[in-house]
C-alpha cells in the first residue's frame, strides 16, 4: 500500500548573508537547510519578498542545478517589493508549468542535480534584498 506525505520546505535568499553577484546561488547548501529528498514529487513553489530586492533592472529566478529557472522563470526586480507573495504557475517556470495548455506540471526529483534549490541572479547585481521560497512535495512512502 502506498501513502502520500506532503511536506513543504523552506529556503531564504538574504543579500546580506549571500551576496548579489550575478550567477546562482544554492540555496540548500546554507548551514540549516538541505536539499530535496530524491523521490519527492514538487507541485508548487512560492516566493514572498521579505525585504525589497535592490539593483539596476535586475531579475530573480528560482530553480535546480539542472533548470536553473525551472521553478520561476526570471522576475523583474521592479516585482519583487517588500511583501509581494507569487506562486509557481502565476510565473513561467517550465518544471512545474505548462505554459502550452496552463496546467500544472508534478517534478519528480530524480537526482541529486534535481534537488539543490538555488536562486539565480540575472542582468545585474543586487544591491539589497532578502526572499523566503518555500516547496511543497509529496513523499510517495511504501507501507
Amino acid at each position: 500500500m502506498f501513502r502520500k506525505e506532503h511536506h513543504v520546505q523552506e529556503y531564504i535568499y538574504d543579500f546580506a548573508a549571500d551576496g548579489g553577484a550575478q550567477g546562482a546561488i544554492d540555496l540548500s547548501a546554507k548551514a540549516g537547510f538541505a536539499p530535496l529528498p530524491q523521490g519527492a514529487i514538487v507541485t508548487k513553489v512560492g516566493l514572498k519578498v521579505l525585504t525589497a530586492v535592490v539593483g539596476t533592472s535586475s531579475t530573480v529566478a528560482v530553480g535546480v542545478t539542472t533548470d536553473a529557472d525551472g521553478f520561476m522563470a526570471a522576475i523583474a526586480e521592479a516585482t519583487l517589493v517588500d511583501e509581494y507573495v507569487t506562486l509557481s504557475g502565476a510565473q513561467a517556470g517550465a518544471l512545474l508549468w505548462d505554459d502550452t495548455n496552463d496546467h500544472d506540471i508534478p517534478f519528480l526529483v530524480n537526482s541529486a542535480n534535481d534537488a539543490d534549490v538555488s536562486i539565480t541572479i540575472g542582468t545585474a547585481d543586487l544591491t539589497a534584498g532578502k526572499l523566503a521560497i518555500w516547496v511543497d512535495y509529496y513523499m510517495p512512502s511504501e507501507d
